[in-house]
Parts: structure tokens; C-alpha cells; sequence
């Protein structure tokens, strides 16, 4: 198993990453793994195959995280997943019941580790503009509708907040961070696939900051197989 977290505008297709920088989507670089997972998963069928007493098949995975274009698929022997499906995955076979409400946690405990770290690219990731909802789904979820744009539009979008998020000393309104706590979540069916958004979720979140107590609800969206909070902009 490789993975792979390139933090920048990822397509995974015929078996071969192709990464775009999002501060110039004209240059980036590609990467073709299969032959050497292959001979990778060969050499580990051997190695097991001297313990076992048998040779057994090897299926070697590659796990894209982040924000990736492509479903995942085999390709020439060699399994090409999204992080967040693989994690799902793998908790099957463990048999932990990891699912899709534990990811929207990890989601919000993510945003606000980059806040305390003050890491703008992870905290942009993790972010989606109410700009891009399409106007059906907004209503559903009971939020301001925008104008909803394509992928590009909301990589370029990622790609300024990555660089100039912080410089204006926006992590100094974020110096004394509450504690969080995910009280529980509800994971809808509400989605609009032509804006690459494919679930919606809404969690009770308890924060806790200087003896105060403080309970609302959160919207995330699950876009492009990654779920991100929702941020609603006028």
C-alpha cells in the first residue's frame, strides 16, 4: 500500500495521479505507480509465501487523500482509493464501525487543528463557501444559496485562501480556542452530484472556552469525497 496526500488539485485516472498546484493549474506533475506497486505486491507475496507455505495474491492499493477527481478503481492490477472510503474499508474487515458520522467528526476536529496550529491550507481544505451551493440544496439545508461554481471555481477559490488566509492576522481572533466536543451528527441524503457535492451532514457541537458552555449545529457538505464545514458568505 502507497499514500498519497499532494495537497493540491489531485485526478487519479488509467491508473496514473495527476497533480495541479492550485497557484498555477497550467503546471504540476504526474506519477505512474502501477509498476512499481506491482512489483512491490509481488515481493511481499513472496515474502509470505515462505512463511505460509503458499504463495497468496497481493492486491496493491494506492490511497489518494484530500480533495481527488476520479472514482476509485483498478487499473492494471493495482486498486486506486479515496482516504475516506479506504478508512471506511478497512474498519469493515477490522470490524470497527467506523462511518460516515466519524468522519464528519475528524472533519471538525481538523478545522480546528489547523486553527490551533495556525495552518491555513488545511484549514481552507476543510472550509466550503455557502458561494458554491446550488440554490435547491441550500434551501434544504436552511442556509443562504450562492452561485454555485465548477470544481475549478472552487480550487482557484482554495488556492487565495491558501496563500493569504493569516497574513492579515485572522489567527489572532482564534488565540484562545474552546474545547470541542461532537455531541452527535445526522448524515442526510441531500446532495447535488453536478456540484461534486455527494452527502450533507449536520452535527451538534458543544464548545466549552473559560467556563462557558455553548451548543450549536454545524453543516458540513461532502465534497469531492472529503467532508468540509460549511462557511456561509453573504
Amino acid at each position: 500500500m502507497d499514500s498519497k496526500a499532494p495537497g493540491d488539485n489531485v485526478t487519479v485516472s488509467g491508473g496514473v495521479l495527476k497533480v495541479q498546484w492550485r497557484e498555477d493549474p497550467d503546471d504540476g506533475y504526474e506519477q505512474e505507480l502501477n509498476p512499481r506497486m506491482r512489483g512491490a505486491a509481488a515481493g511481499l507475496a513472496g515474502e509470505l509465501a515462505v512463511v505460509l507455505g503458499r504463495r497468496p495474491w497481493v492486491t496493491p492499493v494506492v490511497v489518494v487523500w484530500g480533495d481527488c477527481n476520479g472514482a476509485p478503481h483498478v487499473h492494471d492490477g493495482v486498486a486506486w482509493v479515496h482516504g475516506g472510503g479506504f478508512l471506511l474499508a478497512v474498519a469493515a474487515c477490522a470490524g470497527a464501525r467506523t462511518t460516515e458520522a466519524d468522519l464528519v467528526r475528524h472533519a471538525i476536529q481538523d478545522q480546528l487543528t489547523a486553527l490551533r496550529e495556525h495552518n491555513a491550507p488545511l484549514f481552507c481544505r476543510k472550509t466550503f463557501s455557502t458561494a458554491f451551493l446550488p440554490p435547491a440544496l441550500a434551501a434544504h439545508l436552511g442556509v443562504r444559496a450562492g452561485q454555485p461554481g465548477t470544481p475549478a471555481a472552487w480550487d482557484a477559490e482554495n488556492a487565495q485562501c491558501s496563500r493569504s488566509f493569516g497574513r492579515r492576522g485572522e489567527f489572532n481572533h482564534y488565540s484562545g480556542l474552546p474545547r470541542v466536543a461532537v455531541l452527535g451528527v445526522r448524515v442526510q441524503d441531500a446532495a447535488d452530484p453536478q456540484s461534486g457535492i455527494s452527502g450533507t451532514a449536520k452535527a451538534t457541537v458543544r464548545y466549552e472556552l473559560a467556563g462557558k458552555s455553548l451548543v450549536r449545529t454545524t453543516t458540513l457538505v461532502k465534497y469531492r469525497g472529503d467532508w468540509k464545514n460549511l462557511f456561509e458568505t453573504d
